[in-house]
């Protein structure tokens, strides 16, 4: 068998494994079934600044190599991420902070006081994600700030949900507001579509969109197939589809230079349709842009109503069902499922590039 490499997809996990394989002398083939390259993390130009695709993507990282790696490849725009939650007519900080329960609960803590109510919650993970939330923020600021939301973002109560769904969260006993606390946190300067094309461009790399790979049929012939998407549809849903959740965007176009006071607003109430509302021009644009803005909506709903697959579903009957593919795909020599499609886990950026770098890694050890 010769040593060539399929990757399918071409989004940040797919684009690191080609450049990886390929700066170690390795030919590469990328296919990707979109018309354009970049994943969930596409960007484009639009009204003079960028516009993300599929939802804000802020890389923020403190892993050196993740950095070092990616800085290859673009120049960076430092960027802090500030977010509010609209609740009963009020800005309040997330993730939570002193002064979010300050706010919810009526009180004028000091970060000390703060610290000390943390201390008399029973901070563990709990059994799900409902009782890991109310153990990490309480009963009054999940109700508040997490029920409505969580709901509207899976479709079910959190109680049915993995614990790790929300032991995400961060909370903090200061009045510290940015949403990330990495030592790097920035914006490709160009965007992520222009970082991700760069990584594709290299002479042993071949890259061929608008197409797709549903059957294991398509890794004959090449050393290693890193698949990057559903596992349940290459499978030919032998154990069932697979859920995941996704996200529907209605987008507003106003003249007006700014029209969010913060880069993303999340609403929390169960009767308001939409989760979170993001202005891409605070994202992507210095402060003095121009006089045009767009305000994007997003509306969870199941990945199957328009095909476009972002968190998989973390209950116990879903990753059941996630570990009988994974089991399937280990019965194939030459694939390795990487990703967060294709390994059923959610990774940030930064987690995603090092996973790549590392499956890289592995593989070429046993070259």
């Amino acid at each position: 068998m010769s040593r060539k490499v399929l990757v399918v997809g071409a989004g940040l996990t797919g684009a690191t494994i080609a450049r990886s394989m390929a700066d170690r002398g390795l030919q590469v083939d990328v296919v990707e079934s979109r018309d354009v390259v970049g994943g969930l993390c596409h960007d484009h130009d639009r009204f003079g600044f960028l516009m993300h695709a599929y939802g804000p993507h802020v890389f923020h990282t403190s892993i050196e190599d993740v950095w070092k790696f990616l800085s290859r490849f673009t120049p960076w725009t430092p960027y802090r991420h500030v977010v509010r939650a609209l609740w009963n007519g009020m800005l309040v900080p997330i993730p939570v902070n002193r002064d979010t329960f300050n706010l919810v609960l009526g009180r004028n803590m000091t970060t000390g006081e703060c610290e000390e109510y943390l201390g008399t919650l029973q901070a563990s993970l709990g059994n799900n994600a409902r009782d890991s939330a109310i153990s990490r923020v309480g009963t009054e600021v999940y109700e508040a700030l997490f029920e409505g939301y969580t709901h509207k973002q899976w479709g079910v109560d959190a109680a049915e949900l993995l614990a790790e769904v929300t032991k995400r969260i961060p909370v903090r006993s200061s009045g510290e507001d940015s949403y990330f606390t990495d030592q790097y946190q920035a914006m490709p300067t160009a965007g992520y579509t222009a970082m991700i094309a760069n990584m594709l461009d290299h002479a042993a790399i071949r890259v061929s969109t608008g197409e797709t790979v549903i059957s294991t049929a398509s890794f004959r012939g090449y050393w290693r197939c890193f698949y990057t998407g559903p596992l349940d549809i290459l499978f030919g849903y032998a154990h069932g589809p697979l859920r995941y959740r996704s996200l529907r965007f209605e987008h507003s176009v106003m003249k007006t230079v700014f029209a969010l006071p913060y880069a993303a607003l999340v609403y929390s109430n169960p009767e308001v349709p939409y989760t979170r509302r993001f202005e891409h021009k605070r994202l992507t644009a210095p402060l003095n842009g121009g006089g045009t803005t767009v305000v994007t909506s997003e509306y969870p709903t199941d990945a199957e109503s328009w095909r476009e697959y972002m968190y998989p579903f973390m209950s116990r009957p879903c990753m059941s069902s996630a570990a009988a593919y994974l089991a399937m795909a280990k019965d194939i020599p030459n694939l390795v499922p990487v990703g967060r499609l294709a390994e059923y886990r959610y990774y940030n950026m930064d987690v995603a590039v090092s996973r790549a770098l590392a499956v890289v890694s592995g593989a070429m050890r046993r070259l």
